[in-house]
């Protein structure tokens, strides 16, 4: 008899009030779990001496045993706050390189005003911190990624 989880009703986190049975029960990872029905333990069958502790390690091997009974909070109002913070971050930072790309395209220095029609050159002088411009996309790029990374896990 294999622990399917508990009961489409019952709370994720109140497992510890499930009976398990006391048959073997199988595991799709090495070694079988056994429930010792006299401890109330869960016990390793490659381990037969090491018991499973109560608590979180009790939990994670019960839902090892059947990936259907995992259930993790998608703590969709944080995330979906976090998203508004990188996008106020990178909209400033949209505005920072405006103004950036304007300094530089009316710049007398002949170098940085080549910026906005030379990558390559924006690029080269970035050592010299003359190309805010450049280390601004780069930061901007960053920002960017993990914007767009978080974006795709909370539309999936």
């Amino acid at each position: 008899m294999l622990y399917r989880g508990p009961a489409a009703n019952s709370s994720p986190f109140s497992f510890q009030h499930h009976r398990l049975p006391t048959r073997r029960m199988a595991s799709q990872a090495s070694g079988s779990l056994h429930f010792i029905a006299e401890t109330g333990d869960l016990q390793l069958e490659d381990a037969p001496s090491k018991a499973v502790s109560d608590g979180y390690e009790k939990l994670a091997r019960l839902m090892s045993l059947s990936p259907g009974t995992a259930i993790f909070r998608r703590f969709q109002a944080l995330n979906t706050t976090n998203l508004l913070r990188l996008q106020a971050e990178l909209q400033d930072m949209e505005h920072e390189l405006a103004e950036i790309r304007s300094d530089d395209s009316h710049s007398k220095d002949t170098i940085r005003s080549s910026y906005v029609r030379d990558f390559p050159t924006m690029r080269d002088w970035k050592d010299t911190g003359a190309s805010l411009q450049y280390n601004l996309l780069i930061d901007i790029g960053k920002k960017l990624q993990e914007y767009s990374k978080l974006l795709r896990s909370a539309m999936s």
